[in-house]
């Protein structure tokens, strides 16, 4: 697990250096939600890779889930919400305070429908479909997207201070 430590080291480098190209946005992009959305699709590519990354090494490396992709996908998935969680966290949505639980709660609750959409999209694809097994995770992993930043921006990581906080 040490290369998702040093993966995730490398996200917080590339953050970082993204943020200061995006100071030079903030005067192009009039509104907050845009360059949220900015944000959240930038450390949603970078979880994306997390995310195949790890699939394609349970899948192709560790023996049990040679014959297990849905669990290969699951594990995968489960990673890269994670990293989403800290970095969009941190990053996009600019979170003042130390998390609570009650926002872990509500990710780990979108990330769970976001899963069930991701893996069930995945096995139907896979399973009924029956394309290639990485196409079907870029397809899969795209179906969430937009549930999770709807209601990332909505619903998980709201201030008090937002129009749209939701106690």
């Amino acid at each position: 697990m040490k290369w998702v430590l040093s993966l995730m080291h490398k996200s917080d480098v590339l953050i970082s250096r993204v943020t200061l190209c995006m100071a030079n946005m903030k005067s192009t992009m009039v509104h907050k939600s845009q360059r949220q959305f900015v944000k959240y699709i930038i450390i949603g590519a970078l979880s994306t890779t997390l995310d195949i990354g790890t699939y394609i090494i349970l899948s192709r490396y560790v023996s049990f889930f040679s014959s297990h992709y849905i669990g290969a996908k699951g594990v995968a998935f489960t990673i890269g919400s994670l990293s989403s969680y800290i970095n969009n966290r941190r990053w996009t949505f600019n979170q003042p305070s130390r998390a609570h639980f009650k926002e872990v709660f509500r990710f780990y609750s979108v990330a769970g429908v976001g899963i069930i959409i991701n893996m069930s999209s995945f096995y139907f694809l896979l399973q009924k479909v029956h394309i290639y097994d990485l196409l079907g995770v870029i397809i899969a992993t795209s179906m969430s997207f937009v549930w999770n930043f709807t209601m990332s921006k909505y619903f998980v990581f709201t201030n008090k201070s937002d129009s749209h906080y939701v106690p």
